[in-house]
């Protein structure tokens, strides 16, 4: 019964963001070009101030559950002759069911919005019915390529946070000067902002917090806060005590100390976003079936992210042809990073040294 009324609900919000001009007239009047718009768009009620003292405090404000106003349901009935709508607002589980009749909707499919992502998420489903796309949204898409944000990205970012236009251009705004004010370059910013689009829907009470957990936990300088952000920027959003987690796996299960968690921090940081147990697994395979030291492990800590499945077939594979040999002093020496690039025809090729077919036929074994 709730998901029923639910869908009354989307169907009911869409008819509030349909105007009474045609589909044709409003696609019309939303063609737009970032590539000449951008060179010119400026935001006059924003600031541009990059020092600390501009940014804004408040409270942490990340998914806000509804940014709903009141609905004028008379003024509603005078804007829309419901009939003409009605087939295409049956409930639907999914949104492509309102595509024909939402030009905003019409939109993020230009842009390349995996639509299908939502399909059956509520809550998201129902605030994207209510957005207009000249009110909510252009504006936002026009600050986001300016501040760095390639528009062939646009479609992902929006697929990842469609919150995004919960946030006010003012707020933004305020979050990219907080990164400034940090000494991270701008292109550094633009990179961050674009490879984890849920940053800008973190305040900068938030952020801050994160960066100095991870200075004081790790050990880190100024320089190295920023170098670690800007090559893993969804490292500094990702949940804490998950990190916590891993950073202790590390030093009390795999016997890393503190400087070696550094070191493994800044050279491959999604390790520290991987499953605890994968990870623990696939170190405890390299160190004690490989037999690979920790000196080893650290000068090819890329292993670790590996899956235990696939560097166990492929180091069997090198057994059974007499080539797992991994110490760099000894003749026909293989790199231990090697099992874990390419794909098998590439593995076959340039590290067993050996076809395909036979690897193929070795797995069945197995």
């Amino acid at each position: 019964m709730k998901q029923v009324q639910l869908f009354s609900q989307l169907g009911y919000h869409l008819l509030q963001s349909c105007k009474t001009k045609s589909i044709t007239s409003v696609n019309h009047g939303l063609q737009y070009n970032f590539s000449p718009v951008t060179q010119i768009f400026r935001f006059s009620a924003v600031s541009s101030s990059n020092t600390p003292k501009d940014i804004i405090k408040r409270k942490d404000d990340v998914f806000v559950e509804s940014i709903e106003e009141p609905i004028d349901v008379e003024a509603s009935k005078k804007l829309i002759d419901v009939s003409d709508y009605a087939p295409a607002l049956l409930p639907s589980y999914n949104l492509a069911a309102y595509v024909d009749k939402s030009p905003t909707l019409q939109e993020f499919v230009k842009l390349g919005v995996k639509l299908y992502k939502f399909d059956a998420k509520m809550n998201i489903m129902k605030y994207i019915l209510t957005l207009d796309f000249e009110k909510d949204v252009k504006n936002h898409l026009f600050f986001l390529v300016d501040k760095g944000v390639p528009e062939d990205s646009l479609g992902r970012f929006i697929t990842k946070n469609p919150y995004i236009f919960k946030e006010s251009l003012d707020n933004l705004q305020v979050r990219i000067n907080y990164l400034l004010s940090k000494k991270f370059p701008p292109e550094e910013v633009s990179r961050i902002i674009t490879r984890e689009p849920f940053w800008l829907s973190r305040s900068t009470q938030a952020i801050d917090r994160r960066l100095g957990f991870f200075q004081k936990f790790f050990n880190l300088t100024g320089d190295e806060v920023r170098f670690l952000t800007g090559k893993r920027p969804k490292l500094i959003t990702h949940n804490l005590d998950a990190i916590k987690v891993n950073t202790f796996s590390f030093k009390e299960e795999m016997g890393f100390n503190d400087i070696e968690v550094k070191s493994i921090l800044l050279d491959t940081p999604k390790l520290f976003t991987k499953d605890r147990n994968e990870l623990v697994e696939q170190f405890d395979y390299v160190h004690n079936v490989m037999k690979l030291s920790h000196d080893t492990i650290l000068k090819n800590v890329i292993l670790l992210g590996n899956r235990k499945f696939r560097t166990e077939q492929r180091h069997r594979f090198l057994e059974s042809l007499g080539r797992a040999q991994y110490d760099p002093k000894l003749p026909q020496y293989v790199s231990p990073s090697s099992l874990t690039l390419g794909d098998d025809l590439e593995f076959c090729q340039n590290v067993a040294k050996a076809s395909v077919e036979s690897f193929n036929l070795f797995l069945k074994t197995l």
